[in-house]
């Protein structure tokens, strides 16, 4: 329910009631999976890119559990690498773009 009201205060341009929707869909155990996706895409846009990260770092840990792999999947890892190239940390963005070779597409050509 909570992941839900977070897309529709999305879909209305409110990126703040969103946030505090999809994090409380989070603390409550989101089913579905879709709210710590949802949150780093909503803290991309809102400049808060170390929370992104954490949010992404998240998910990809839960999907690797349920060895489950989304195109969800190769965004948050095509982040994660730009993201800590750009910080300085070297090996973790190495790690997250060898990972990306193992999926076809533009992202693997990036990596």
């Amino acid at each position: 329910m909570w992941a839900a009201m977070g897309g529709c205060y999305e879909k209305m341009g409110k990126k703040q009631e969103s946030v505090k929707c999809l994090e409380k869909a989070e603390r409550y155990n989101d089913k579905e999976g879709i709210a710590l996706h949802k949150l780093a895409k909503l803290y991309i846009i809102m400049g808060l890119q170390e929370r992104a990260a954490e949010c992404f770092r998240q998910n990809l840990a839960r999907k690797d559990l349920e060895q489950v792999e989304t195109s969800e999947t190769v965004e948050a890892l095509l982040y994660l690498a730009k993201y800590y190239k750009e910080i300085g940390r070297t090996d973790e963005a190495i790690e997250f773009a060898t990972r990306l070779h193992d999926y076809p597409g533009t992202e693997r050509d990036e990596a």
